[in-house]
């Protein structure tokens, strides 16, 4: 994806089209039908109630200045006060299906976008540019941008069916008036149109300024970090980096507007002066005695209703046009597949513990040179407690997300009970894995939806995740496991670090099947809390795959294996008693921990 697509790739005119129309129907199908006749029944109503008026008028000048009989005037009132009526009520309805269709839609635009972030893969989550494509559409607002730019798009056909049915009479009697009135709308349209194309496509030209902008505004609302920045009076500095990145974006796009302001002002002019010769072109033909008195008010009433509904077309095609770019991105998000490669024919895991192997593996990460994992053969045989150790850096990390499968490796396979992870139904194999991660999630969920995340409650497994995790301590401090865990909601608790990562642990132990995946998974718990629970874990998973990656040796000189990485490499692996007597990397990093606590 290339991050200067807002400038220069065409729009696809058709397809926002079909898509516009496609979202308003799939939000609700009974409501957009509802809006179609309701607009349809409006335009016919009004078309008549302007020629039964002019019927009106010209009955009543002849009354007056003929003596002529009333006749059926009153008759005619009576239809044109029907009419009023049937248009008023068609107004309200068409208000109605528009806020029925309207809360719908952003539900649905926020179900879309969110949708499509939980199935990109880690690698697009990590691409920079899907990154910048998210940011700009996040500011530009995706939860009701789309809906606007769809409704801009009905907008213009209610309008364009009264420009059809008011021009369709004019263009019978009076075709050049037709004519006129569609050439002073063309400036207005293009001047728009090209309006939407710069304004949007500065977003393109800020590269990094949008991911400072987006990354400092994350920072100041979150309660983690801003308990560092207040300290380290860091927010003046920050708001300054975000304040320079925005303002260059807002200046920009502030020059465009106001530039385009000036142009759309000799647009309407040039509007005005052709609707003028229009109604010109009108008289002079009624003052020929070539159009009735009852015509002339007929006609006069269609050029105005004709013009309203021309600007109404423009303004609405103006208004999607400038959407037009950030549509033709959004939807391109919308329709980005995951760029994991899948099976054709997926093996679905039987529900027996797992084997893994490593064979040969070397990885580097996209847009990079350089080697994270460089040829790793291990096999993790069922019931292994294994430990990863290394310096930062060293390719810990990576290990565990190529074991995820958040990438394929660049070299070599990964084999999972002897099928290549390639050919694996991941869900399967996701069903027999529990991981926690260092940055662990905090969800805005009650105590226990937590740990289950609606997950089929199973009350052993619960209970035994909250015994070995500590998790139990939290819950004594908590009105029920119906507490919100997060202080903004009414009655919600706010938890420590500490606390937050047994219940991530709960989460994890609960998830897991028979492989379980722990990186630093108490780096925020004091240590005797620390060793009570991997004694628990130990014993409680014995049987099970335990994969822990933590730099505190108290948590891992207990695993069965022991694996040392170092620059991408294994370069020891074996128990704690056996690699202290090597002497080498592992036994210099444990002797100097220990140092840290005489």
């Amino acid at each position: 994806m290339n991050s200067t697509a807002p400038n220069t790739e065409k729009l696809n005119y058709p397809k926002l089209f079909t898509w516009a129309i496609n979202y308003l129907w799939t939000a609700s199908k009974r409501h957009f039908v509802g809006h179609l006749i309701t607009i349809t029944i409006q335009v016919a109503t009004e078309i008549t109630q302007v020629w039964v008026a002019a019927l009106v008028i010209d009955k009543i000048g002849s009354t007056l200045l003929s003596g002529a009989e009333v006749g059926n005037l009153y008759y005619l009132i009576g239809i044109s006060v029907g009419l009023m009526v049937l248009d008023k009520i068609c107004w309200v309805m068409i208000a109605h299906f528009e806020r029925q269709l309207y809360l719908m839609g952003s539900s649905k635009s926020y179900q879309l976008f969110n949708g499509q972030l939980a199935r990109l893969s880690i690698s697009q989550h990590n691409n920079p540019e899907i990154r910048q494509l998210i940011d700009r559409l996040e500011y530009e607002g995706y939860a009701w941008k789309p809906l606007n730019f769809s409704f801009s798009i009905v907008y213009a056909i209610h309008a364009g069916m009264r420009f059809i049915t008011s021009s369709t009479i004019l263009l019978i009697q009076l075709p050049i008036v037709v004519l006129l009135l569609i050439i002073g709308s063309i400036p207005s349209i293009f001047i728009q149109r090209k309006s939407g194309d710069l304004g949007w496509g500065i977003w393109g030209d800020m590269g990094d300024g949008s991911r400072v902008f987006w990354g400092v505004s994350h920072n100041l609302k979150q309660k983690e970090t801003i308990e560092e920045i207040k300290p380290q009076r860091s927010a003046n500095y920050l708001l300054e980096q975000a304040h320079k990145a925005i303002n260059t974006y807002t200046s920009k796009a502030m020059a465009i507007r106001t530039r385009f302001a000036k142009l759309s002002i000799y647009g309407a002019l040039f509007e005005m002066f052709m609707a003028g010769a229009s109604y010109l072109w009108l008289i002079t033909r009624a003052v020929a005695g070539k159009v009735s008195f009852d015509n002339f008010i007929f006609m006069s009433s269609l050029i105005w209703q004709t013009l309203s509904s021309i600007r109404m077309v423009s303004t609405q095609v103006a208004d999607a046009l400038y959407s037009a770019p950030f549509m033709r991105d959004y939807i391109k998000f919308i329709e980005l597949e995951n760029d994991l490669p899948k099976p054709d024919n997926p093996v679905v895991l039987k529900n027996k513990p797992l084997s893994i192997e490593f064979r040969n593996v070397s990885f580097s990460y996209p847009n990079s040179s350089r080697q994270s994992l460089r040829n790793i053969s291990l096999t993790i045989n069922p019931g292994d407690h294994l430990a990863l150790v290394g310096l930062n850096g060293a390719g810990k990390t990576t290990f565990i997300r190529l074991l995820l499968r958040f990438y394929d490796p660049t070299k070599g396979k990964i084999l999972v009970d002897g099928v290549d992870i390639k050919q694996i139904d991941l869900d399967s194999y996701y069903a027999h894995i529990g991981t926690l991660f260092q940055s662990f999630n905090r969800y805005p969920l009650e105590f226990k939806k937590n740990i289950t995340l609606n997950k089929r409650t199973n009350s052993a497994k619960y209970q035994q995740a909250l015994e070995i995790s500590g998790a139990n301590s939290v819950l004594k401090k908590l009105a029920s496991e119906r507490t919100f865990l997060r202080p903004e909601f009414r009655n919600g608790a706010d938890l420590s670090g500490g606390e937050w990562q047994k219940v991530a642990l709960a989460r994890n132990l609960y998830a897991g099947g028979d492989v379980f995946i722990l990186d630093e998974p108490t780096s925020a718990i004091d240590s005797l809390a620390e060793k009570e629970i991997f004694d628990k874990l130990y014993k409680e998973l014995d049987g099970k795959t335990l994969i822990t990656v933590s730099h505190r040796f108290n948590t891992v000189r207990k695993a069965s294996k022991i694996i040392v990485i170092e620059q991408g490499k294994i370069v020891e692996q074996g128990t704690h008693e056996e690699l202290i007597k090597t002497g080498k990397l592992y036994h210099e990093m444990f002797t100097s921990q220990a140092k840290g606590y005489e």
